[in-house]
């Protein structure tokens, strides 16, 4: 329809099958020359997959003068289909800058994935990455998938998606027992990967996650493009360990015995 300007008003009501009449059209054809019109409709979003339109043969048109003569052919039955969602994931590059987890901290975010989505309403519904580094599979305590509208993280506020707390040596993870999550078209998600480490994690070890790709994102639905980039390394250090309490001895000419309650977390 490049070109094309809209003649007469739009009809806007009373839209079911049936005759349907144009007003306030007014357009003039030089004689020797063809005019072409065109009849568009737009699609409401809750339109039902497979119901059809068409407009039949031979509609009834009105000239200021003349006399029309020949005919004019049905169109074609138009079926309405489901709205595809279109989804394009990135990140930022590196995804998360490189950095110090500590010891026996929870929610580390090791990862980020920004998924916009338009034409429709898109269901994220599973993840699977790719971890890498030095770390053994003892140095840290599960994998956690989490959801945000926005870009800063919050596990005070964002939906947990999914959690892995076995198998966790590097290499591919996927994630079990996964939350489905809707994101509207017109927004961006951001899916965050965190991570819990326990005191035994081995200081100076590290670990990442690779870039992910379409193919480790799945959706109910919807066509997949984007280019999302690695994780920086994140390098664990020592936890500053706390000091005991209730500390007490017993007073002896030869000997004291020294007591105390260790603290809940890390400690030498």
């Amino acid at each position: 329809l490049l070109g094309a300007s809209q003649i007469g008003t739009s009809i806007t009501s009373s839209l079911g099958t049936g005759s349907h009449t144009f007003s306030s059209l007014a357009q003039s054809i030089s004689s020797g020359s063809t005019g072409y019109f065109w009849i568009t409709c737009d699609v409401a979003s809750g339109a039902t997959p497979s119901n059809t339109i068409n407009v039949e043969a031979d509609p009834i048109l009105t000239f200021a003068s003349g006399t029309p003569s020949g005919s004019i052919s049905a169109g074609g039955t138009q079926t309405f289909q489901e709205a595809i969602p279109a989804i394009t994931i990135s990140s930022p590059d590196p995804s998360v800058a490189i950095g110090n987890i500590i010891q026996y901290t929870s929610n580390n975010v090791i990862y980020r994935l920004d998924l916009a989505v338009a034409n429709t309403n898109a269901t994220l519904s599973g993840l699977q990455i790719t971890t890498t580094g030095t770390y053994s599979a003892s140095d840290i305590s599960n994998l956690k998938a989490w959801y945000s509208t926005d870009i800063s993280f919050s596990s005070e506020t964002d939906v947990l998606l999914s959690t892995k707390a076995t198998s966790l040596s590097a290499g591919v993870h996927i994630f079990p027992t996964w939350t489905n999550q809707v994101i509207n078209s017109g927004t961006t998600g951001y899916v965050f990967i965190t991570t819990d480490l326990p005191c035994a994690s081995t200081s100076g070890n590290t670990v990442n996650v690779s870039a992910v790709t379409t193919s480790d994102v799945t959706f109910l639905s919807g066509n997949k493009a984007g280019t999302a980039y690695a994780g920086g390394t994140q390098t664990i250090i020592y936890a500053t360990p706390n000091n005991v309490t209730s500390p007490a001895s017993t007073v002896d000419d030869s000997k004291s015995l020294l007591t105390w309650t260790n603290p809940s977390d890390c400690y030498d």
